[in-house]
C-alpha cells in the first residue's frame, strides 16, 4: 500500500525548482554566472548612490594612488577566470582603456578568483594591461552584495553610482563608449553648475 504524497511539500519543491530553473536562464540570458552571497549581505546599491567609500580605499590600497583617480569616472570590474562571459568581456574592456581618455577615465578591474596565481597567467596571457587588483576573500564583492560575474560600475567623479551593469556587455563598441563620455560630460556640467552656486 503506497502512501499518498503530501501535495503541499510536492507543491513546494516544484516550485523551488522552478525558481532555479528561472535564476539559471536569466544569468544564461544576460551572459552572468551566479554565486550567491550569504542572505545577510544587502545587494541594493543603486544608481545614485555614493558609491562605498571602503571600496574605493581599497582599491588605492593595491596600488592606484587616490590622487590619480581624483576627478575620474571609474568602470570599476568584478570578474573571475572561472566565469566565461568575464573571460569573454575582458579583451573589450582593455580596449575600452586604450579608447578612453585617460585623463578622464580608469578602467579597474578587480579579481573574485581565490587562484591569485591562475587570475595573473590569465591577464599575461591575454595581454590585459589596465589596472588590476585582486578581492582576496572576496571581502569588497561581498560588501556590495553581488549576486553574479561579470558585474560592472560606473562611478562619477563626485563618486556617486551612476549605472550598474550586470553579465556580459562589449565595452569597446562605439555605442558604449558614446555613453561613458556622455555620462562624463553630464557629471562634469554638474559639478560646474554647483561649484558656480557655491561662488555666488
Amino acid at each position: 500500500m503506497f502512501a499518498r504524497p503530501n501535495t503541499f511539500y510536492l507543491a513546494r519543491a516544484q516550485s523551488r525548482l522552478w525558481s532555479s530553473l528561472a535564476l539559471l536562464l536569466s544569468l544564461f540570458m544576460m551572459g552572468a554566472c551566479d554565486k550567491t552571497p550569504s542572505p545577510s549581505i544587502n545587494p541594493l546599491l543603486t544608481e545614485g548612490q555614493q558609491f562605498p567609500r571602503v571600496v574605493l580605499d581599497a582599491i588605492s590600497d593595491r596600488g592606484t594612488a587616490s590622487n590619480s583617480l581624483n576627478q575620474k569616472m571609474l568602470v570599476v570590474n568584478f570578474w573571475a577566470t572561472w566565469c566565461p562571459p568575464c573571460r569573454r568581456e575582458m579583451p573589450s574592456l582593455e580596449q575600452l582603456s586604450k579608447t578612453l581618455d585617460s585623463n578622464n577615465f580608469a578602467v579597474i578591474g578587480l579579481s573574485v578568483d581565490e587562484d591569485v596565481m591562475l587570475a595573473s597567467e590569465y591577464l599575461n596571457q591575454n595581454k590585459i594591461t589596465f589596472a588590476n587588483y585582486f578581492d582576496k576573500g572576496g571581502v569588497m564583492a561581498k560588501s556590495l552584495g553581488l549576486l553574479v560575474y561579470p558585474e560592472t560600475f560606473v562611478i562619477a567623479p563626485n563618486r556617486t553610482l551612476v549605472r550598474r551593469m550586470t553579465g556580459f556587455h562589449d565595452w569597446s563598441s562605439p555605442e558604449m563608449v558614446k555613453m561613458l563620455e556622455e555620462l562624463f560630460q553630464a557629471q562634469r556640467g554638474t559639478t560646474i553648475a554647483v561649484e558656480s552656486g557655491y561662488k555666488k
